[in-house]
């Protein structure tokens, strides 16, 4: 069964729609619904309103883990 091709209606399993990976970490950003994100590393969480709010946290975090 591991040849199935997924039915266009099947949507993929839940995960990051966002990875940045560094030599000390990866910074993942989880959609949460109602325009609120997650974004992780291996050692912080921070909730966020706001994709660009998102996206700006996960850049910071990216360059704390160069």
């Amino acid at each position: 069964m591991a040849d199935r091709k997924p039915d266009a209606r099947e949507s993929t399993p839940p995960g990051p729609f966002m990875r940045i990976d560094r030599p000390r970490g990866t910074v993942e950003i989880w959609a949460l619904g109602g325009d609120r994100f997650r974004v992780t590393t291996p050692r912080y969480e921070q909730i966020v309103v706001g994709y660009d709010a998102a996206q700006e946290a996960a850049d910071e975090l990216a360059r704390r883990l160069e």
